[in-house]
């Protein structure tokens, strides 16, 4: 593409994970995804000859708008990185936030909460939006993209660093606050403006999300990154990996759907890299599996090498707070890439008792297969206290360190031939040896072990009259 003459423009929207998981139901949850995915398109309208000039997203194609527009999908990230012409591109800006605020107060005239009502609601959702750009002159244009791509980068996050942050203000003097931010003054059933939205939104874009509250006692969020995504977006030196790269990433955005289907679960938001999901927890980690392995035969980084993706799922009773499920997916989607050295998928779920349960592992380890082999054999031939038998052996010793692999390995026999008359398979067998010494070796989790069994128990255990297809 012919860049003489033109600037970078870097434009971002929030705030993103907070008001998306401002939630009382999935239907909430696509509403904030499909709304800032909407904003962010309408923004997008305002730059000159756009499938030419955005970088990111890709708009090569019509794939994206079909997916936002028609199919109702949240598939446009909260930022874009775009040429447009020299000088322009503060101009540029001015006017993308000025349509993206006129979109948002078609939607609060949507609301039809009367004089008084609307008056407040402008004002709450006037205050809302950060919008944040910057622009790589024309004179600091270097040629190599991936250099550029990091100066505009730094340039977005001293201006988010240093904006002004004008007190909050209510138009409504009195009155209790929205029951899903607890910060803006409620409007109408206990919501804010911004939370009134998502409400109708779903009626005003003819999409509704299946209740899988109604049909599962037990659901799963799914939280999916793509690693070092930045570091990958620098290492390409011309605009056509660039291009290249956003291309494989709305691929990817076209296929994550028809997975999480397959999976009976609903898609929140598909950003390429970045997925959010509801799904019954039972089949949360197969899901995830699917996503991940896609995602690296899609999207490769420099030299054709695939890249990685970590994942945090959170399971929890349908009764708990869906705000709550979508924090804590986040929170173990970080414990993958901390912990677990990227490249991994984290667990956490959450019993009515109280009790938590945290478990994870690298994508490749034989953990997986010991998970999935003990899921089959339930039914069959083990009995569902296998992991608690295995846990009272183990209690005596207190945690679980370094030094205890023999044990373990001992007292796991033990338990397994309390639990059942079949002898274990050669291939089971050899793979909780290989898990053994992961976790007793390079990832330094030995407690991994024993929550592996008793993550899966809890998770795969039949419930009377819940639909297990």
């Amino acid at each position: 593409m012919e860049t003489e003459g033109k600037e970078l423009l870097l434009f971002q929207l929030g705030p993103v994970q907070e008001f998306i998981a401002q939630a009382a139901t999935v239907d909430d949850l696509w509403a904030g995804s499909y709304l800032l995915s909407k904003l962010v398109w309408v923004g997008l309208q305002k730059i000159p000859d756009k499938e030419g000039n955005v970088v990111f997203p890709d708009l090569s194609t019509d794939t994206v708008r079909k997916a936002l527009e028609v199919e109702k999908i949240p598939t446009i990230p909260n930022r874009f990185l775009a040429w447009v012409p020299a000088g322009q591109g503060k101009d540029l800006a001015d006017a993308i936030k000025k349509a993206v605020k006129v979109k948002l107060e078609e939607y609060v005239g949507k609301l039809k909460l009367g004089d008084l009502g609307e008056k407040a609601a402008r004002k709450q959702v006037d205050q809302f939006l950060q919008m944040t750009w910057a622009v790589l002159p024309i004179d600091e244009v270097s040629g190599n993209m991936g250099d550029d791509y990091k100066a505009i980068g730094r340039k977005l996050a001293m201006r988010r660093n240093v904006r002004e942050f004008a007190p909050w203000e209510e138009s409504l003097e009195l009155g209790r606050k929205d029951f899903l931010s607890g910060k803006e003054t409620a409007i109408r059933d206990g919501r804010s403006a911004m939370n009134l939205i998502k409400q109708i939104l779903p009626n005003v874009e003819n999409r509704t999300c299946e209740d899988l509250e109604e049909k599962y006692k037990y659901i799963a969020v799914i939280a999916m990154d793509g690693d070092r995504m930045g570091e990958n977006l620098s290492s390409f030196e011309n605009e056509e990996e660039h291009r290249a790269f956003s291309a494989a990433l709305a691929q990817f955005a076209g296929e994550v759907e028809p997975i999480v289907k397959e999976f009976h679960g609903v898609l929140i938001y598909d950003g390429g890299d970045d997925v959010l999901a509801v799904v019954p927890a039972q089949q949360a980690i197969d899901c995830t599996d699917k996503l991940q392995q896609k995602f690296g035969e899609r999207v490769k980084g420099k030299s054709d090498k695939s890249l990685t993706a970590s994942a945090g799922i959170a399971v929890g009773h349908r009764d708990v707070p869906l705000q709550d499920l979508v924090h804590k997916a986040h929170t173990a989607e970080s414990r993958a890439k901390s912990d677990y050295h990227r490249n991994a998928l984290a667990v956490s779920v959450f019993k009515r008792s109280g009790e938590i349960l945290e478990w994870g592992c690298k994508w490749g380890s034989k953990a997986l297969y010991i998970y999935r082999q003990l899921r089959d054999s339930l039914d069959e031939n083990l009995s569902g206290r296998f992991p608690y038998k295995l846990a009272e052996l183990l209690q005596p010793y207190g945690d679980i360190t370094k030094d205890m692999k023999d044990v373990v390995l001992s007292e796991f026999e033990h338990a397994w031939e309390r639990s059942t008359q079949k002898a274990m398979s050669a291939d089971l067998a050899d793979a909780v040896s290989k898990y053994l010494g992961d976790v007793f070796g390079e990832s330094g989790k030995p407690k991994d072990f024993l929550d592996l069994f008793l993550c899966e128990t809890f998770i795969d255990r039949p419930r009377e009259g819940e639909d297990n297809d």
